[in-house]
């Protein structure tokens, strides 16, 4: 058992639920641990911040329009800091999971991230921290269709795309 990643799955889930559930009250601890979490990564393991960078804008970009076309309600003008700071631990957690599944092909692992990424975002609108503009139905078909791009980008970006089974895609 990859010990390490455990302590990662845990540490991105545990900060998920401080950033959803700490929303407002909690975000500038939530910015800190993630960028604190980014810095000693970096430092550990050498993750190129300019992939990083890429991916976080991407995301933050995504949630952006998102807000703007009114698919996601937030508490502020702007998208709130916790999203942001929520945008920064995912790309990081996502280089250690990507190293985990990378023996699937882009287009699985898109799948399932599509997948997941929307149910977060239900999880999300659950727990209070996001409304949606739109009935369910359609807010999870352009959110599911938004994170399988995503997890796509998220793959040619990182550079696993390359390897294993994951040639074919």
């Amino acid at each position: 058992m990859d010990w390490r990643f455990v302590a990662y799955s845990v540490w991105f889930q545990s900060f998920w639920f401080l950033a959803v559930l700490g929303n407002q009250q909690w975000q500038w601890l939530s910015a800190l641990l993630a960028a604190c979490t980014l810095l000693g990564s970096y430092l550990q393991h050498e993750i190129k911040l300019q992939r990083v960078a890429l991916l976080v804008v991407a995301g933050i970009g995504l949630d952006f329009g998102n807000a703007q076309l009114g698919l996601l309600i937030f508490e502020t003008t702007f998208l709130p800091v916790w999203l942001v700071s929520l945008w920064l631990l995912f790309v990081w957690y996502a280089y250690f999971l990507l190293q985990k599944l990378n023996r699937f092909s882009v287009w699985s692992i898109s799948l399932l991230g599509g997948i997941g990424g929307a149910l977060s975002y239900i999880a999300g609108e659950k727990l209070g921290a996001v409304e949606f503009g739109f009935g369910i139905e359609v807010t999870m078909a352009i959110l599911f269709s938004e994170w399988l791009a995503m997890f796509w980008l998220i793959q040619k970006v990182y550079g696993y795309e390359s390897e294993n089974h994951n040639q074919r895609a």
